[in-house]
């Protein structure tokens, strides 16, 4: 028996597929997985390059969602920043320090231990944080505007299902990782 085996299907739907026996396990590839990693990548630029969310001051997607946590949940620690966006402790206090910075965002030392900080949002964070919810929801809007132009119903909702399905297999990876 021939330890690695390559056929490659045309199918109307999917594109080229290959199927692959590699030690009896068969693996299944198409060129979608070059499109899903084009997606992440604009996705986390994205995220990453500062828009105007109402203040006139230019800030990343992540500190918006940082800060909205924060306001959802006035008092978080940094810890559990991290631990919400699945990030270390030093990139949360990074994003925290920016917020802080910019006067959205203000620490908070226990009396009884001062080893532990609280973070709490600014009138000024609350208001950013509220526009900034409505700009995220003009853009979903749009999005999904523009997706039903060019997708079904179905295809969209299969869409999520899997994006769901990678989510909780990247989630599983993570935990693994900390072990």
């Amino acid at each position: 028996m021939c330890d690695n085996i390559n056929i490659a299907l045309l199918t109307k739907d999917l594109g080229k597929v290959g199927l692959h026996l590699l030690n009896n396990n068969i693996l299944i590839s198409h060129d979608g997985a070059s499109e899903f990693y084009r997606f992440i990548i604009l996705y986390q630029n994205y995220m990453t390059n500062s828009h105007d969310y109402g203040d006139g001051v230019p800030h990343s997607m992540v500190e918006m969602h940082i800060l909205t946590l924060i306001c959802d949940n006035p008092g978080i620690t940094v810890g559990q920043v991290a631990e919400s966006w699945g990030c270390t402790k030093g990139a949360a206090s990074q994003n925290i320090t920016k917020l802080e910075k910019k006067g959205l965002l203000v620490r908070t030392k226990l009396l009884n231990n001062a080893r532990e900080v609280h973070i709490y949002p600014t009138e000024m964070g609350h208001k950013l944080s509220t526009s900034h919810k409505e700009y995220d929801r003009n853009v979903e809007t749009s999005f999904s505007e523009k997706l039903l132009e060019r997708c079904s119903i179905a295809e969209l909702e299969n869409f999520s299902k899997i994006m769901n399905l990678y989510s909780d297999i990247v989630e599983e990876e993570m935990r693994e990782f900390k072990k």
